[in-house]
């Protein structure tokens, strides 16, 4: 119905010369709703490409962040909810933003690992499942269960759901990540799970959370008695990543914090080997996590809310 030069035509009168639609229409000799249809055409066409571009502070704090925190990448979602509960907007902050992030990291081939928490699954949530499929890429859980109902600890879910948006395909862990069990045990289910294994020591992309012990534990540590987060913060916990605590020091040993509990997620050492660790993150009270879990390089790229960032930016200079 429509010919490229007509669309272009439509297009610049639209847009670059500000004319109303029923101008269009009259000029060319078309309905207005025929304009309407020609100028979403021109953009599924690639004639009209909108950009939106972030304000200067907000690029800017991104690569202060980065240098401060010593990582590849900050990725600083903005502030775009405002229900008055500043928690949660700071959480759909960074699953709304970080979705369409994490949508343009997936390359075909791929090997992504993904981890548990309300974050990731949120922001999973909020991928807009492709048109176009991604193809031949596989979705690793890098944590197993931990007797949660809770659909952000369904780390088989958070793989599903994303494998059947983006496209590619999905592996299960069917274990839970502390297993009480004797060495022979253990070694039968790394047999079982040979295929997660081999793909947790070469993963291109790593989709991780940030726990923090703070005045409101996350889980896991949140799942502890007083007494036994007594003994987390004596040991100085600041926060888990894939519940594998650690202190200012770096991990602390799994035997006095798993209750005699093995622990048979993906090794830090492996997850140090991926090419790249996104870590998504929302909450001031994050801030000691976020900086102790870069230190020890647990990631390489962060997406993190507005304020958050803000308030770590200054909590690094102050600190400096």
């Amino acid at each position: 119905m429509f010919t490229l030069e007509l669309l272009h035509k439509i297009a610049v009168l639209y847009y670059k010369e500000g004319m109303i639609q029923e101008d269009i229409a009259r000029k060319v000799g078309i309905s207005r709703p025929m304009v309407s249809r020609a100028l979403e055409r021109a953009r599924e066409q690639g004639i009209v490409r909108i950009e939106v571009v972030a304000p200067k502070f907000v690029s800017e704090l991104s690569v202060d962040l980065a240098s401060l925190l010593g990582l590849d990448h900050v990725e600083i979602a903005p502030s775009m909810n405002f229900t008055g509960d500043e928690d949660q907007d700071m959480l759909n902050d960074v699953a709304e933003h970080g979705a369409k992030y994490l949508e343009d990291q997936i390359r075909p081939g791929a090997t992504v690992g993904l981890g548990w928490g309300r974050t990731v699954y949120k922001t999973v949530m909020n991928i807009v499942p492709k048109k176009r499929l991604i193809s031949s890429v596989k979705y690793v859980p890098l944590v197993g269960s931990l007797g949660r109902t809770e659909s952000h600890f369904q780390v088989n879910i958070i793989v599903n759901t994303m494998a059947s948006k983006l496209g590619g395909s999905p592996f299960y862990y069917n274990v839970s990540t502390l297993v009480a069990g004797t060495s022979e045990q253990l070694e039968q289910i790394k047999r079982e799970y040979s295929e997660v294994f081999s793909m947790w020591k070469s993963l291109d992309v790593a989709i991780v959370g940030l726990g923090v012990l703070g005045k409101r534990p996350s889980f896991p540590i949140n799942d502890y008695n007083e007494a036994e987060q007594a003994v987390l913060r004596e040991r100085g916990v600041i926060g888990d990543m894939l519940g594998c605590f650690f202190n200012k020091d770096g991990f602390i040993d799994l035997e006095s914090t798993s209750k005699g509990f093995a622990y048979v997620g993906i090794p830090p050492e492996d997850l140090a080997k991926s090419k790249k660790i996104i870590c998504l993150v929302s909450g001031k009270d994050k801030l000691d996590s976020i900086i102790t879990a870069s230190r020890m390089h647990l990631f390489n790229e962060l997406v993190v809310d507005e304020k958050t960032a803000n308030c770590l930016a200054m909590k690094l200079k102050e600190d400096k």
